[in-house]
């Protein structure tokens, strides 16, 4: 008797079923009831700045690509101010439609929302700055405790990086606090 097994769903966002199937709530981090590998417009991986999992979901009508998680460091131009805990996650979204606009949900896993902000890093202009409408709230997802960030992204609007209407988005955002400055002692040297 030869064993038959059943191929691993590669649902083509760049993050392997393995590393999918073994994020929190067991393959389902974001909670929708259904495991992430198998749906192309949600990733959860591996988060290399935390070591904890992260999450990117949009909507169902766009498939998510190039999924990935830097140190913000790593930038040419690095935020100052602001301290990026979580580094910076990365994603193209291919919607299909010119101009489509979809929600965007980042969700963190091991952070508290308190005191965060959503920051965006444009590589072409090598600026960074606080998307003013996402909602950043804390949320336990499988007994696990993480901060869900939600906005808007338009195709071809200021939050696209590619700055151009044609069907896909991409999209370099960090969950950002407030860097405590050097307290001033009135020395100087």
């Amino acid at each position: 008797d030869a064993e038959c097994t059943t191929p691993e769903i590669d649902d083509e966002d760049g993050i392997s079923p393995e590393t999918e199937d073994s994020s929190p709530n067991s393959g389902d981090a974001n909670n929708d009831g259904a495991q992430d590998s198998e749906q192309s417009h949600v990733s959860s991986f591996l988060n290399p700045v935390t070591a904890k999992y992260s999450v990117i979901q949009v909507d169902s009508a766009c498939t998510l690509s190039q999924v990935s998680s830097q140190q913000e460091a790593s930038n040419t131009t690095a935020d100052s101010g602001y301290n990026y805990a979580t580094g910076l996650v990365n994603f193209s979204a291919n919607c299909g439609t010119p101009g489509y606009t979809t929600t965007a949900k980042v969700i963190v896993f091991g952070v508290s929302a308190s005191n965060l902000v959503l920051r965006k890093y444009n590589p072409n202009t090598k600026a960074y700055f606080t998307i003013t409408t996402a909602t950043i709230t804390d949320v336990t997802i499988g007994g696990q405790a993480a901060a869900l960030a939600t906005y808007q992204i338009t195709d071809g609007g200021s939050l696209d990086t590619d700055g151009t209407a044609n069907g896909t988005i991409v999209d370099p955002v960090g969950l950002a606090s407030l860097a405590v400055g050097v307290p001033s002692t009135g020395f100087q040297r």
